[in-house]
């Protein structure tokens, strides 16, 4: 009777502990799943980013648009980047990307073109999920910090900004930043 007794409380620790390791590789596996999707999201930053060039770009009612638009919760910007094997279609290799946040979810979108027509609307890619925040921030030559860009106080300032700072703040608080150099 005390062996069985015995026995089972050392099956309930056993069960109890199991539990706990099972919930914990499961949070694991959450969290390497977001991190990898962080790395991925990361890296597209860092590929559009750090091809950024100074070429406006017609909108839909004709008028210029700066090559730059930097707010604090999106960026839009032309790039380098849209292969063109050998100038054989007839586009650019430039590409307007704008960076935002929607219903919880980082988008890229990418509009077909640089010079918009009235009809054109730009492909959204989800970046990352579950996102309670995406704030930019945009660095001179100084390393001072700009919560836009351009800055119309500053009309000395480059058409581009020196460097990006991108924070992402996740829904369960969590907190992560990445700045990123934009070659002149």
């Amino acid at each position: 009777m005390i062996a069985l007794f015995i026995f089972a409380i050392v099956s309930s620790l056993i069960a109890v502990a199991l539990r706990t390791v099972i919930n914990a590789q499961s949070e694991t596996e959450v969290q390497s799943a977001r991190f990898r999707n962080l790395e991925m999201a990361w890296i597209i930053f860092a590929n559009d980013i750090q091809q950024t060039t100074n070429r406006p770009i017609l909108d839909a009612s004709g008028r210029q648009e700066a090559a730059f638009i930097g707010l604090q919760a999106s960026m839009t910007f032309t790039h380098m980047g849209w292969p063109n094997p050998r100038g054989e279609l007839l586009r650019s290799t430039l590409q307007r990307t704008r960076y935002r946040l929607q219903d919880h979810t980082v988008l890229r979108e990418i509009w077909p073109e640089l010079d918009r027509g009235q009809a054109a609307i730009p492909l959204a890619r989800p970046l990352l999920h579950d996102v309670a925040m995406l704030r930019f921030e945009y660095l001179d030559e100084r390393g001072q910090s700009y919560a836009m860009w351009p800055v119309s106080k500053q009309p000395n300032l480059s058409p581009l900004p020196r460097a990006v700072r991108i924070i992402v703040v996740w829904v369960d608080g969590q907190k992560m930043s990445q700045l990123y150099v934009i070659p002149h």
